[in-house]
């Protein structure tokens, strides 16, 4: 993530900082990261902030990045920026989805979506190895737009419910260690069922990845896994569970 995704580090301590009203600190993560904005399109940059009109490439999981540091900071107009190029990104994709079990997570400006197939550049229904929190995040970022009064909320939920159906069907979501973010979305979309299976799964798996930690930068890099997934674990549950109060 830190060469393509620089500003996914700025969101997490714009999120901590939101969350202990560290404004300051909060506000400086939330430039930065709207540096890597598309000032026409909205839609998120990957590698470097914005310097050109067209001269740049453009991404899913970085648009994702920026709608939710814009509903973090209440920024209306960027969450809706963003979010509306999300759902063009998803638009653009459907025959893609259909056809070829396949979602583009790249474009540019002059060539469209990027056709190349590695694991950031695009998500392969019947394929191995994926990395599915590159929809997930998105997944989960446009179910909480539609809880917003913007124009669009309901086609957010759409959007959402849409990708998950995709993310469902692909190969091995249920046991993918990539998959934490997936359940946090399932969960936001009311799929306990979905949740559940991925949330059981993967904590049996860190169980075990913990228990065989060893040393260097693999121990590094296991407890780094660790920390995100157990994040998303826990907004899993309080999902699941106010979900549960509300329909008491």
């Amino acid at each position: 993530y830190a060469e393509d995704y620089p500003h996914c580090a700025l969101l997490w301590i714009c999120w901590a900082a939101t969350r202990m009203s560290v404004d300051d600190l909060a506000n400086r993560c939330f430039e930065r990261i709207c540096s890597y904005q598309h000032r026409l399109t909205q839609s998120g940059l990957v590698r470097k902030p914005y310097r050109s009109a067209c001269n740049f490439e453009a991404d899913f999981y970085a648009t994702a990045i920026c709608a939710k540091a814009a509903l973090l900071r209440n920024d209306a107009a960027r969450a809706e920026g963003a979010g509306d190029a999300l759902m063009r990104a998803l638009d653009a994709n459907r025959s893609n989805m259909s056809e070829r079990k396949r979602f583009n997570l790249r474009w540019r400006w002059q060539d469209g979506f990027v056709q190349e197939s590695g694991p950031t550049q695009c998500v392969l229904q019947a394929a191995d190895g994926q990395l599915h929190s590159m929809l997930g995040f998105p997944a989960l970022v446009l179910m909480e737009l539609s809880r917003t009064k913007l124009s669009r909320a309901s086609a957010y939920a759409t959007a959402s419910l849409d990708l998950l159906n995709f993310i469902k069907g692909s190969r091995g979501v249920r046991t993918s260690p990539q998959a934490h973010v997936v359940a946090a979305a399932a969960a936001a979309a009311k799929d306990s069922s979905l949740a559940t299976q991925i949330a059981n799964e993967l904590a049996s798996q860190m169980r075990t990845s913990v228990s065989l930690m060893g040393d260097g930068a693999n121990k590094w890099e296991t407890m780094d896994h660790a920390a995100e997934a157990a994040f998303w674990l826990c907004y899993v549950d309080r999902s699941l569970a106010s979900g549960a109060l509300a329909s008491s």
